[in-house]
């Protein structure tokens, strides 16, 4: 089955940059790729090789949203 276009949301903390290209690959033979979002936590020096998939790939890359633990959420006993 082929789509006629094909978003991909990337977990850049939680995903090897090594494996970025392969996915991509694969993910192309679904269809053409609209937009690659990247999400993560971008001036830690553990995702800086993502540098040059984003490069590549033109990732539109969001900083990761940090959130509390449940047990510090407000409506919570």
């Amino acid at each position: 089955m082929k789509f006629n276009s094909v978003a991909v949301f990337i977990d850049a903390e939680n995903f090897p940059h090594t494996l970025v290209d392969e996915a991509i690959e694969k993910i192309a033979n679904l269809g053409a790729i609209g937009k690659i979002f990247a999400y993560g936590d971008f001036s830690n020096p553990s995702l800086r090789k993502y540098k040059f998939a984003v490069q590549k790939y033109k990732f539109l890359a969001a900083p990761a949203v940090k959130t509390p633990p449940i047990s510090r959420l407000p409506w919570m006993p």
